[in-house]
């Protein structure tokens, strides 16, 4: 058996969750210099300096399918890496919520009910009372959405 340490965050009213270990800083948004490229894609918001390293922010709600709205005082930017996407990629959320943990066993996993395959970039849905957070595969979302947006030749 496996537990997992999410940080859950609200986009929309809707809460999802990611695991921690791909997190290597939360940051709020309105305090960062974020600084705009026109020759930037839409999806990436720009490119902010943490650390002395090049951080490019992604506007999470264009793979979520979300209404673009503006940054609000709440908002913060998590920074995650993965593996095979070394470059600190940011993403903007409305509100960091709570911190969760999960045994293997309490996640239910998600099927499309159209087509019965898993979903893109759902890991599983978890219930904390009423609460229900669905748990993104960030590591997927992540390397996908540098893929898209050609991050790796931005840096």
């Amino acid at each position: 058996m496996s537990r997992v340490q999410l940080v859950v965050f609200d986009m929309d009213g809707q809460e999802f969750g990611i695991d921690a270990r791909l997190i290597s800083g939360i940051l709020r948004a309105k305090r960062c210099n974020i600084q705009k490229d026109s020759s930037m894609p839409k999806e990436i918001e720009g490119r902010i300096t943490l650390r002395g390293n090049v951080s490019y922010v992604y506007n999470l709600r264009y793979k979520l399918s979300l209404e673009n709205t503006p940054i609000k005082e709440e908002s913060k930017i998590i920074i995650a890496c993965t593996n095979d996407m070394p470059i600190g990629l940011g993403c903007i959320v409305d509100e960091i919520k709570d911190i969760v943990y999960f045994d293997d066993e309490e996640i239910e996993r998600p099927i499309c009910f159209e087509t019965g395959e898993e979903t893109p970039y759902i890991d599983g849905i978890g219930r904390v009372g009423e609460r229900r957070i669905i748990i993104l595969d960030f590591d997927r979302l992540l390397v996908e959405a540098g893929r898209e947006t050609n991050i790796q030749q931005l840096a």
